[in-house]
């Protein structure tokens, strides 16, 4: 019994470590097909993988790996003040961020077009423009006032979970 409970945390922690490695790879291949990075996409997004599945297969956890690419779980010594700009801080439950929150990225159950509606009703709710994305599940949103400026949001089924990752820009 212990060993099948063990099986199905480990199981899940590796689900958690590809939900998260998908929501990055989404961030990276969103970028540059908005020609918004200038670094080489594709490596830049082997890094990441490499790293984590490295860290993972040496037998360490999913909350080392996130910090191994430079990731931390948003919330930790609190929300930035910002966060209220574009949801509810409770709508992104247990989200991770890079370094200075410019990409979050979480998951939640149900269908990726109910998480685009909610976000979409979120984000326009605060007074941001929807300015169209190109590609199913993509979208971006402006704003003339407040911290934050523009947001990217992407959308998209892994697994049975939904992967949403915010690409912001703030002033």
């Amino acid at each position: 019994m212990r060993r099948a409970k063990a099986r199905t945390q480990k199981r899940e922690r590796l689900r958690r470590a590809l939900v998260l490695v998908g929501s990055v790879l989404i961030v990276l291949a969103a970028a540059a097909s908005a020609s918004l990075a200038q670094a080489d996409v594709p490596s830049a997004a082997r890094s990441y993988v490499e790293r984590m599945w490295a860290c993972l297969s040496d037998g360490g956890g999913f909350e080392t790996a996130i910090e191994e690419v430079g990731l931390h779980r948003l919330g930790e010594g609190g929300m930035p003040e910002w966060i209220g700009e574009l949801c509810a801080p409770s709508m992104l439950g247990e989200a991770y961020a890079n370094e200075d929150a410019s990409i979050i990225g979480f998951s939640r159950s149900g269908e990726a077009g109910d998480a685009e509606d909610l976000l979409r009703r979120e984000l326009t709710a605060r007074g941001w423009q929807e300015q169209g994305g190109g590609q199913e599940g993509l979208a971006s949103y402006v704003k003339e006032e407040g911290v934050c400026r523009w947001v990217m949001v992407k959308v998209s089924k892994v697994g049975d979970a939904v992967s949403v990752v915010l690409h912001i820009r703030r002033t």
